[in-house]
């Protein structure tokens, strides 16, 4: 049983842990947002992606590259329909390009 249980374990792994386009270019450890989900980001590890979850409350700061209170994460939500320009909380030069709820920050 205990090998029937780690075998279907390695191969969600294998299924969730994968070469995606969000880490291609990433050569080292970094914490990227999920723009639709804020309690939920990526672990890019020389260019494999891991999704991850905050604990429960916590929403992900991509500054501090940590999970964080709501208030201080800056999370952003794109709306889920047309285009719109989000300014950064806390910076007037920053801000997120939204397009049918997908992000780019600038």
């Amino acid at each position: 049983m205990n090998k029937i249980i780690l075998i279907v374990f390695c191969i969600l792994l294998s299924v969730s842990i994968g070469n995606t386009q969000e880490c291609a270019n990433v050569n080292k450890i970094r914490f990227l947002p999920d723009h639709k989900r804020c309690h939920y980001y990526t672990a890019c590890v020389n260019r494999t992606a891991a999704p991850l979850v905050c604990p429960s409350g916590y929403h992900f700061n991509f500054e501090k590259q940590l999970c964080d209170y709501p208030s201080k994460a800056g999370c952003i939500k794109c709306p889920v329909a047309g285009f719109v320009n989000l300014a950064v909380h806390g910076n007037c030069r920053k801000f997120v390009q939204c397009f049918m709820g997908a992000a780019c920050r600038s």
